[in-house]
């Protein structure tokens, strides 16, 4: 049903919606022992090479393509050209082992450096850093360097057969050999001494590296600092090695020298810090079979697939939701582990162990197409950046080829890539049509909510487990995406990788910077939440979960319903025990500046760690309704808050998706026992006016009754959040309850029951 909300107005809308039970079952160790099939593994002799890089058919396409004239010519030509320029830049190996960008940092300004003659410079503060570990950055970006020279060189070789190319791949791969295991080994943390800053960071050494125990001694590596950079290395490693493998360049004492001073220490020192559930693991497990293919190794490949605490099979136990997502609950690191995974399956195919036919690796896949905003890109929850399928397209390519699902093809283009050449698709293959609609992705732990209109509002209600290390303290936070653009914003992670910094965990990774409430100015604890409420039509989509555990002896309860014009959002805070806390209710919006005409005093801010991040900041006191109008040039978003006693409110703005840019914000604070939060979220396009002119709550029987005045019509929304035995459809159930009534226009009614929601995912 598609018809504009200015034109068709509703008397009464009904949604009832079954409680949903979040998908977490099964323990971890349950799930592994359900889900492990051991894969029989066992290595053939390599009868010639390359074998695992590619396979015979393969690099038959590649040939073939640059042989030709036209688009495929292009895409592996520019591989050709990437060499040619290699063969012009002599290969400098570093003096010592590189180091992790995140102390490419200024302590003070929490800013990425920059290289300016050799110095490492804040371009904030102007402070300079020398020695370790900041040269240490560069060594490493280095060895990127030379490793990506000597990939483009090996492939040259492998399509041209022209020896310049696999002469500087082997000298590079041999450079890497001999120096190895003379590089100390070293991780990626280093402490303090004496007390002494130098550019307004702790001056730190080599001699002082810090061991932080057992972890932290086999957590490291030579060439790099982490057995998960190494792991991801020896890949490369190891196709480079299988490309000129048979080339003139490679003398018999080349290879002992490969095999036994390289590829086989790497492989070892990654296998002796298994990781469980964990990114690191499963690009240990991907390194581990690459290595064992090449060294003819049959038991490498065994324990990367059949590990029963670490191998692949288990990874696909207990590092993916049922629906598929990667358990850090971000996008980016969803796709990076998907990368390992499908190096993993990929080199296992080349060796004859069909993966595919596993079904989470295609869950995988198609997960994030059912998240893509109405701006084209991914939400950005967890330690993620800004990033969209496309961004994965190489993924995507290799999952087509695996799997031909025709919805793949929207994350690739028509032009011609490597992948798409290597792999051999079809170009005049179409993508599935795909029109996205509202989605319950239980085991994502989101609600994912779309109204058709003219804004095409999107919207994400969190209440997904805790994503570890990479996860955020965001339980029940939102997002909204509307008129092309990201509205309500989780801005991830900071783009220079601040990891060590306090403004990760103080902002970025904090419950203040996402839109949420914070109770006692303190971040949430790591925990999950619960949705008992998912319902949806073309005119309103619903959604309600509650958590009692990310703070003691408070529940909060939150619903949004995403009309086709705005969000409404109630939020319910109460603490049983009567113990009186503060709640702010937050709010970050893409926009240039956050206006409030009751909020024009000086602000201070609270003390509380977040709050230093906070700038330009204002205040104001009121019993009153809230306005604020978050500007720029293109849209305004204007928030409305119900009254609901006396509230501090403050407007400023806060870190954006890098350090040095700014997102503005409100925050609306009461104190008590409880609380309740009635705020609608309506975006407009510069130079209009808004819908919402007012809003108010109020307590009635079981629930609560929202009214929002839009336009000539009145919208009158109750919800009682408890669940209660009804009857639907002549089916007794317990359902929480939504009705949603409008002024004028005829009556109508719809009720949506179990059998007439959306399905969660492929």
């Amino acid at each position: 049903m598609k018809h504009s909300i200015a034109h068709i107005f509703f008397e009464q809308l009904v949604i009832l919606a079954v409680i949903v039970l979040a998908a977490n079952g099964l323990e971890a160790a349950d799930v592994a022992e359900n889900t492990h099939g051991k894969i029989a593994v066992e290595l053939k002799p390599a009868q010639s090479h390359p074998f695992i890089a590619c396979t015979a058919e393969e690099m038959k396409r590649l040939k073939d393509a640059y042989a030709s004239q036209g688009a495929e010519k292009n895409a592996v030509a520019g591989r050709i050209a990437a060499a040619d320029q290699a063969l012009l830049t002599a290969n400098a190996f570093p003096p010592e082992g590189g180091q992790h960008n995140q102390w490419y940092q200024c302590y003070k300004c929490q800013c990425p450096l920059q290289t300016v003659e050799k110095k490492h410079k804040c371009p904030l503060c102007g402070a300079e850093y020398t020695g370790y570990p900041f040269d240490h950055v560069l060594y490493e970006r280095e060895f990127y360097v030379l490793t990506s020279r000597m990939t483009d060189c090996a492939w040259a070789y492998a399509i041209t057969g022209d020896k310049k190319y696999s002469d500087n791949a082997a000298v590079i791969l041999r450079g890497f050999a001999k120096r190895y295991l003379n590089y100390e080994y070293h991780t990626n943390y280093t402490v303090t001494y004496g007390g002494k800053m130098r550019g307004g960071a702790p001056v730190t050494t080599k001699d002082k590296m810090a061991d932080q125990g057992n972890l932290m001694k086999r957590a490291g590596g030579r060439v790099f600092e982490q057995t998960l950079n190494e792991a991801v290395w020896l890949i490369q490693l190891c196709a480079v090695y299988d490309l000129i493998h048979d080339s003139p360049s490679l003398k018999p004492n080349d290879h002992e020298m490969i095999r036994k001073q390289l590829i086989e220490p790497v492989c070892l020192s990654i296998s002796e810090n298994p990781d469980g559930k964990s990114n690191w693991q499963s690009w240990h497990n991907a390194g581990m079979l690459w290595a064992g293919a090449m060294l003819g190794e049959a038991k490498w490949a065994d324990r990367a697939i059949n590990d029963k605490s670490n191998g692949f099979i288990y990874q696909l136990g207990v590092s993916l939701s049922p629906d598929g997502m990667w358990y850090e609950n971000s996008f980016s690191y969803h796709f990076y582990a998907l990368d390992a995974l499908m190096n993993l399956t990929e080199g296992a195919r080349r060796i004859g162990i069909d993966l595919y036919v596993r079904p989470e690796m295609k869950r995988a896949l198609t997960l994030p197409i059912m998240y893509v905003m109405s701006d084209g890109t991914l939400p950005r929850s967890g330690d993620s950046t800004r990033c969209a399928p496309s961004s994965a397209g190489r993924l995507y390519e290799i999952g087509y080829a695996a799997y031909k699902d025709p919805s793949m093809l929207l994350a690739v283009g028509n032009s011609p890539t490597w992948e798409s050449v290597m792999l051999g698709r079809d170009l005049s293959a179409t993508p599935q049509a795909f029109e996205p609609g509202s989605v319950l992705l239980s085991g994502a732990g989101h609600a994912i909510l779309r109204t058709q209109g003219s804004k095409k509002l999107n919207a994400i209600l969190t209440f997904a487990e805790f994503g570890g290390f990479h996860g955020h303290f965001d339980k029940l936070s939102l997002v909204l995406y509307g008129l092309g653009r990201e509205i309500a914003v989780d801005r991830g992670r900071a783009a220079s990788q601040a990891y060590r910094l306090p403004v990760h965990q103080n902002w970025y990774r904090a419950t203040i910077s996402h839109n949420t409430v914070l109770v006692d100015r303190i971040s949430q604890r790591g925990v999950g939440a619960v949705c008992d409420l998912f319902a949806c039509s073309d005119e309103l989509a619903a959604a309600a979960a509650f958590c009692d555990k990310t703070y003691p002896g408070v529940i909060h309860r939150r619903l949004m319903c995403l009309d086709a014009d705005y969000m409404l959002v109630l939020d319910l805070l109460e603490d049983k025990s009567g113990k009186e806390h503060t709640f702010d209710l937050l709010y970050h919006v893409n926009s240039k500046e956050a206006r409030c005409p009751q909020a024009s005093g000086q602000a201070a801010l609270p003390k509380e760690a977040g709050f230093e991040y906070v700038e330009r900041a204002k205040s104001g006191k009121t019993g009153e309704a809230i306005s604020v109008a978050f500007e720029d040039e293109q849209v305004t978003t204007h928030l409305t808050v119900a009254p609901g006693g006396e509230t501090e409110i403050i407007t400023g703005d806060g870190r954006g998706e890098a350090v040095e840019v700014r997102i503005p914000l409100a925050i609306m604070t009461r104190k008590g026992a409880s609380t309740i939060f009635a705020s609608v979220l309506e975006p407009v396009a510069a130079g209009q006016e808004a819908m919402v002119k007012g809003a108010e709550v109020v307590k009635s029987g079981k629930g609560f009754v929202i009214r929002v005045k839009a336009g000539e019509r009145e919208d009158v929304y109750s919800y009682e959040p408890e669940p209660s035995e009804r009857t639907v459809e002549g089916v007794k159930t317990k359902d929480a309850l939504l009705c949603l009534r409008r002024s004028g226009g005829e009556a109508w009614e719809k009720r949506l029951s179990a059998e007439s929601k959306p399905a969660a995912g492929k």
